[in-house]
């Protein structure tokens, strides 16, 4: 499907590969690009999944293909952001059950030091004392 977000003129992986391959190199000729060829496969800036152009590409084929780079990056950055406010939100998830069982724990404890209070307060009150 056509990327998210961004701006405007998305391409998807398919589209970009079609234009790519059918621009000129500038000499008359066509230029497509081997995805299976070590020279093609060949990395720069570590992008595992963005083969280089060859020298001779043309300037709208180096646009595009930087263009290209730079939307795979986006994605890249915006997965990575999901998963860490997923990881994040699933740290604060467990925090509040934390909090949530401390907090009866603490207030079952306050029950239990007030009826202990109220019964010490009855037996030292001049008013339970039996006169003999």
């Amino acid at each position: 499907g056509k990327t998210k977000g961004g701006t405007g003129g998305g391409l998807t992986e398919a589209e970009f590969a079609s234009t790519l391959m059918s621009l000129s190199n500038g000499d008359g000729h066509m230029q497509a690009l081997d995805r299976t060829s070590s020279a093609s496969s060949s990395l720069s800036n570590g992008d595992s999944n963005i083969p280089d152009l060859p020298a001779n590409s043309s300037p709208d084929a180096v646009l595009l293909h930087k263009k290209h780079r730079r939307l795979i990056k986006n994605r890249e950055s915006a997965q990575l952001s999901r998963q860490r406010k997923k990881s994040h939100l699933e740290t604060l998830e467990a925090q509040v059950q934390a909090l949530e069982a401390e907090r009866a724990a603490l207030a079952q404890r306050m029950r239990e030091l007030t009826e202990e209070n109220e019964r010490l307060k009855m037996k030292d009150s001049p008013d339970s004392v039996v006169a003999a």
